[in-house]
């Protein structure tokens, strides 16, 4: 085995994504079933956890607060192709929420975010959604780590703009109708 097969195959490993088990050679099987091999995994879950945690604060204090983070990170580093580099992989992961439509919340949330950071970057951005709490409200108890009261909220509906054309704003809200 080259040296490039054995890195491949390492990092195929680590990302929980052998080519399969019948093309496993003796060594890749004794690494597959290693407890070092299990410690490296961990170790890389946690250091992206905290990449995409830093990268989308609101998403991320959301999946905490429901204990959805870890299994939507290891979901999202076993079946996607993501990037080594720490921005890309957390617009990948947004979009992954976004397309995978766990939960209202999550996708709602996880949309508005990623429609929030193409703004700030200077990206032409319209997003409109309506949202089934107040957004204002929810988001300040995400930041205040008052996670009971983010997820007790009462429904209503909110219409959220998010667009590059504001000049005094970073998203507007408009309660709807009942």
């Amino acid at each position: 085995m080259t040296l490039s097969e054995i890195q491949t195959g390492l990092c195929r490993l680590i990302k929980s994504r052998p080519e399969s088990d019948k093309g496993l050679d003796d060594y890749f099987t004794r690494v597959s079933r290693s407890d070092n091999l299990q410690l490296v995994k961990k170790i890389a879950q946690w250091w992206r956890m905290i990449q995409i945690e830093e990268f989308s604060v609101l998403t991320g204090n959301y999946l905490r607060a429901t204990n959805m983070l870890g299994a939507h990170i290891h979901d999202f580093l076993k079946t996607e192709k993501y990037s080594a580099f720490r921005n890309e992989v957390g617009f990948q992961f947004l979009n992954y929420l976004v397309r995978t439509k766990h939960d209202r919340m999550t996708t709602i949330l996880a949309e508005l975010e990623l429609n929030l950071i193409k703004q700030r970057l200077g990206d032409a951005v319209h997003y409109k959604k309506i949202w089934p709490v107040d957004p204002y409200e929810f988001i300040d108890h995400l930041m205040q780590n008052n996670y009971h009261a983010a997820l007790e909220l009462r429904e209503g509906r909110y219409l959220v703009t998010v667009s590059s054309r504001f000049k005094d704003k970073v998203f507007s809200v408009k309660r709807l109708g009942i």
